[in-house]
């Protein structure tokens, strides 16, 4: 039974022991035994410290093996801790001595740094016990009710005051302390003992008290250091023994278990406001450490002060190391870390004030709206081009900041925007465009003359045409069209009035009156051509006339005067009587 029984306390490590002892050489006088002997009745003792050639792998192996079962137990306290009662009982007899009762105070502050201790999570209480009149609580987080019971008190100044005094071991007195202080502990809670001993308790048998508190639903863990009572160590801890009872040989051992089992501080965790004096020591000056926008605060997880920056800030904490959270971000809470702490508005279109901290603040970014959670944009009445207009690249999208850019079809000028912007408030930008049609110069009907257009405007792609009245004539196109760039494609016709050309006067033919011939003539004007006497008026009448074309009736220059039969003979008779005449004088 005595076998089975250190068997299941882990400290024993028979197995690296029995071997080391095997390996021994058989001439050396060696005796070992399971339990020294002891008074009757005694209980039994650790086993004998390995010999000085153990090795020290196996030693390793073991602490590593006590470590992980330990890591177990604490991982699962750890998802409880939102209601935890811890009670510490600390052995500061005289075998213990100033040194390791350090070592002791230093596992306990090492096991809470895996605990959020604040007395709305994890509470803690400390006694010390020796002689039956050294059972003190040094610390008592759980029926004693006052100001500042945290973990940042606790590390800093609760347990560095706890002093060593020494005397016997009066473990009885220690579980009754316990017991007492746990008739407090909240509902519901749960409720763990960790007894840390390096030898045999004296003053009564504490195994009947221990049973009496395992009942009550406490959980007991119990270490013993080199001198501890096995069987009294592995009866007072609950089950399973292998993960509650652990026997170590040193108090180096025990260290080693401590920085195996245990974590460091955690990272994360509450906060609670304290005086800005306890900051005082995190800047060289001494004094106003903490940034304006940061407060001192106490981490209950990391059980140290710290200068925090309030919430709606981000930064270190110290003098000028505060920033405000970015537009679009809030920080609901002060609490340590980067920009990282800030956190994004619900909808990626949110914007808020730098130095926001609730969800409040986000409000949707111009040009969106409200959606219960999340940010709609702003869309504007669905825009049409004008008339004989349209769209850049054929596209007009209606919703925030959407630009539609209007231009008009050749012919036709833009009046009112060319470009419109969809605004915040769901209206467009500019004013209301159309298409006029261009217009060309208008047409003046012509003296003389007349004018017909197919469009009374005489706007883009208008025909005209212009014709005169009879006696005049057309300078400029007869047919006019109104062009895309708004101008006629040619001068603006007019009517002038016809006249006959000058001729000259055929020979030997009279022309009356005198002036006919020697100038432009009016339609309507009559030369008279005649001969001398004796002649006659041949190849045209005697009367031309300016007719209405601009043409002679006839062709003057075809005009002759010939002599008549009548004129040729006067003229032979005129000849012969000059002939006689010359004759009689000769």
């Amino acid at each position: 039974m005595w076998a089975r029984l250190a068997f299941c306390c882990w400290g024993l490590a028979l197995v690296s022991g029995w071997a080391t002892f095997q390996q021994l050489s058989p001439s050396r006088n060696f005796s070992f035994r399971l339990f020294p002997e002891a008074a009757p009745g005694a209980p039994g003792r650790l086993p004998a410290l390995p010999t000085p050639g153990e090795d020290s792998a196996a030693a390793e192996s073991k602490v590593e093996r006590l470590g992980q079962a330990f890591r177990r137990r604490v991982r699962r306290l750890r998802e409880l801790s939102e209601r935890l009662e811890l009670v510490f009982l600390v052995d500061e007899s005289s075998s213990v001595g100033q040194a390791n009762f350090l070592s002791e105070l230093k596992f306990v502050r090492k096991l809470l740094s895996d605990f959020p201790v604040v007395p709305t999570a994890t509470r803690v209480a400390i006694v010390t016990f020796s002689s039956k009149n050294n059972v003190v609580p040094r610390v008592d987080y759980i029926s004693s009710r006052r100001a500042h019971q945290h973990k940042c008190a606790l590390l800093s100044r609760e347990i560095p005051a706890i002093t060593y005094r020494g005397g016997g071991t009066y473990t009885k007195g220690a579980f009754q302390q316990a017991a007492q202080i746990l008739r407090h502990s909240r509902e519901n809670s749960t409720k763990v003992i960790f007894l840390i001993t390096d030898g045999y308790s004296n003053g009564g048998d504490p195994r009947p008290i221990a049973a009496s508190l395992r009942d009550f639903g406490v959980e007991i863990f119990t270490f013993g250091i080199w001198q501890g009572n096995i069987r009294e160590l592995n009866d007072m801890a609950s089950t399973p023994k292998e993960e509650h009872c652990y026997l170590l040989h040193s108090f180096e051992e025990f260290e080693a278990l401590a920085r195996r089992a245990l974590h460091e501080d955690l990272p994360s965790g509450s906060f609670i406001q304290e005086d800005m004096s306890h900051c005082s020591y995190l800047c060289e000056a001494g004094q106003d450490c903490c940034d304006q926008m940061a407060s001192c605060k106490c981490g209950t997880h990391t059980g140290q002060f710290e200068c925090i920056c309030e919430k709606g800030y981000y930064g270190k904490g110290l003098q000028y190391e505060c920033t405000a959270c970015p537009s679009g971000t809030y920080k609901p809470e002060g609490s340590p870390g980067g920009i990282s702490t800030c956190l994004p508005c619900p909808d990626e279109n949110h914007t808020s004030p730098p130095g926001s901290t609730s969800p409040e603040d986000c409000v949707c970014k111009e040009g969106y709206r409200a959606s219960g959670q999340t940010c709609e944009v702003v869309h504007c009445p669905a825009l049409k081009p004008p008339e004989n207009g349209y769209f850049i690249q054929n596209t007009c999208n209606n919703h925030f900041n959407a630009a539609c850019g209007v231009r008009c079809h050749p012919g036709f000028d833009l009046v009112g925007s060319s470009i419109f912007l969809c605004l915040p408030n769901g209206l467009w930008s500019g004013s209301e465009s159309s298409c006029r049609v261009r217009t060309c110069p208008r047409l003046r009907q012509p003296k003389h003359g007349h004018l017909s257009c197919s469009m009374g405007e005489m706007s883009y792609r208008t025909v005209c045409l212009v014709t005169c009245d009879e006696g005049y004539r057309l300078e400029g196109s007869a047919k006019l069209t109104c062009q895309v760039n708004g101008q006629w494609d040619g001068l603006e016709p007019r009517c002038v009035e016809r006249h006959c050309s000058t001729f000259q006067k055929p020979k030997g033919v009279i022309v009356s009156p005198p002036s006919c011939g020697k100038h432009l003539a009016k339609p309507g004007m009559i030369c008279q051509l005649s001969c001398r006497q004796g002649f006659i008026l041949s190849g045209v009448r005697e009367e031309v006339r300016c007719t209405p074309s601009g043409k002679w009736s006839a062709k003057i220059q075809t005009a002759a005067c010939k002599g008549s039969f009548l004129t040729g003979q006067v003229q032979m008779r005129s000849c012969c009587v000059a002939l006689g005449t010359v004759s009689s004088h000769l």
